[in-house]
């Protein structure tokens, strides 16, 4: 009895699969081109996006496919990344879809983080190597306070003066609009966590509510909640800061 013939278009799809395979087979290890410069006595060498595109475009190539980005809009506050590989001689495609993040409203924010979502869905996809990359660089920072950005200094300092209970709201609000804690979160997003935390502690940009204090600082009313007790905070209290905020 003859075997039933497979349907064509299972055959193009996979055919794609096995294009593909080999393509990931053959990337190597990127190369870390750039170098980013903490303070006098410490830098290190990581892999851009551009890094990552290079390392990939020839293993794509030799296989005859094409990869393309995009972004699928979820709703009204997230979005998410995917990922194409086409098979240019037979235009079947595969996509893979990347964790959702939010939308933002800013454009700066949303670009930064855009090219941080490319990179790693990218490195993840194909399987890459890259070594030390930002995100252990920003975990060691945040063990040693002379490693880190002044953003995230700023961050930690303004943290070490909110009692408990307002810490461990904002490590909630942080982990959910960055999907990371501030530790592991890459130091080429310290200017977007810098900026929703004064978001935060100003309450959104709403104005603060009165206080029959008039020496009251808002940042004293973290998102315009009831003034706390004014509080002598000791100025090592930053590094007491607790792990599960940040880590």
């Amino acid at each position: 009895m003859a075997e039933e013939a497979l349907d064509p278009a299972v055959v193009s799809y996979l055919a794609l699969n096995a294009k593909f395979a080999r393509a990931v087979h053959a990337v190597e290890k990127v190369t870390k081109s750039k170098t980013a410069k903490i303070n006098a006595t410490f830098s290190y060498t990581y892999a851009d996006l551009s890094d990552v595109l290079e390392a990939i475009k020839d293993a794509l190539n030799t296989e005859g496919l094409a990869m393309s980005q995009y972004v699928n809009v979820l709703g009204e506050t997230r979005q998410q990344l995917m990922t194409v590989i086409i098979d240019m001689e037979t235009g079947d495609q595969v996509e893979f879809g990347g964790p959702a993040f939010p939308i933002t409203g800013d454009a700066q924010a949303t670009g930064s983080a855009l090219t941080y979502h490319r990179r790693y869905s990218l490195t993840t996809l194909f399987s890459m190597q890259v070594g030390d990359d930002d995100g252990a660089q920003a975990t060691r920072a945040a063990r040693d306070p002379q490693n880190r950005t002044p953003a995230e200094s700023e961050i930690r300092k303004g943290l070490a003066g909110l009692d408990k209970g307002l810490q461990g709201e904002f490590a909630a609000d942080f982990k959910e609009q960055f999907g990371s804690t501030l530790t592991k979160l890459p130091e080429s997003r310290h200017g977007e966590a810098l900026k929703f935390w004064k978001q935060w502690v100003s309450g959104d940009s709403e104005e603060p509510e009165a206080s029959e204090d008039p020496s009251e600082s808002p940042t004293q009313r973290p998102k315009g909640k009831k003034a706390e007790e004014p509080q002598i905070v000791d100025t090592n209290a930053e590094e007491a800061v607790q792990e599960e905020l940040t880590g």
